[in-house]
């Protein structure tokens, strides 16, 4: 168990070498270490909420730039729904968001991740990924 315990160890390292925060001014940015279909790093905004409860968007970036890439959100819509509840995610204007209690930050952070990445691998639905 020792050597998987080290090799996690490697890995948390890792990820806390490459995650960056920015302060804005309402929000904090986190540049996460995973990418895109672009290869562009993925970024998402955390807000206190009052009540003790914090908000995470993706600030509309996911669909943006889906959007620019050719996907049809709207024809794309009950795929999109299935991944935004599997992750207790929803949309608001336009932006992939979760409100949770401060304490739940970790598995939230978590959940908008996964939920992100998912809907950008619709970006493997366009047509020529299916050409001979």
């Amino acid at each position: 168990m020792k050597f998987i315990e080290e090799k996690m160890n490697e890995y948390f390292k890792w990820l806390e070498q490459n995650y960056k925060f920015k302060q804005l001014d309402n929000s904090i940015e986190i540049t996460t270490p995973f990418v895109n279909h672009l290869n562009d790093t993925i970024r998402i905004y955390l807000d206190a909420l009052p009540n003790n409860k914090i908000r995470l968007s993706d600030d509309g970036l996911t669909f943006n730039e889906l959007e620019m890439f050719g996907i049809d959100i709207k024809t794309r819509n009950k795929v999109i729904k299935s991944i935004l509840n599997q992750f207790a995610l929803k949309v608001e204007n336009g932006e992939i968001i979760i409100e949770v209690d401060n304490d739940e930050f970790a598995q939230a952070k978590h959940n908008i991740l996964q939920g992100i990445l998912k809907i950008y691998d619709l970006t493997f639905s366009r047509n020529e990924y299916y050409s001979e």
